[in-house]
């Protein structure tokens, strides 16, 4: 199988690298492996993610305080820079426990099926 890795970049910093693994539309599952750098940011991640499973005192996710927390990651700038140069700004992005999940449009990443046998686009 072919390997597909993406760099994790804010400004002309990569942060880490992305190893695709899967696709299920509109999340591209990647493994995480982080540079020195990442350190810096990785706090707003733990805390987006620890926002995302705390529950409101009426038992429901508190969506306005993870979208709060999560506002702070987007201010960052953070895009995918693929190994031919291209640059894709995700909608969303997760990381946790050696796993980035992100959202972006799908034309940015079509050209990964021609490698993935049985992908959803073949």
């Amino acid at each position: 199988m072919y390997k597909v890795t993406y760099h994790l970049m804010c400004e002309d910093t990569r942060l880490a690298v992305l190893e695709y693994y899967k696709m299920d539309f509109p999340w591209i599952y990647c493994h995480f492996v982080a540079d020195p750098t990442f350190a810096a940011i990785q706090p707003l991640f733990e805390e987006s993610n620890r926002l995302s499973s705390t529950q409101a005192p009426d038992g429901q996710y508190d969506r306005e305080a993870w979208l709060k927390a999560y506002e702070k990651i987007a201010a960052l700038g953070l895009y995918i820079l693929r190994t031919d140069g291209k640059i894709c700004k995700p909608r969303f992005i997760h990381i946790k426990d050696g796993i980035a999940w992100f959202r972006s449009n799908r034309d940015c990443f079509r050209y990964q099926n021609r490698f993935e046998p049985g992908s959803p686009d073949r």
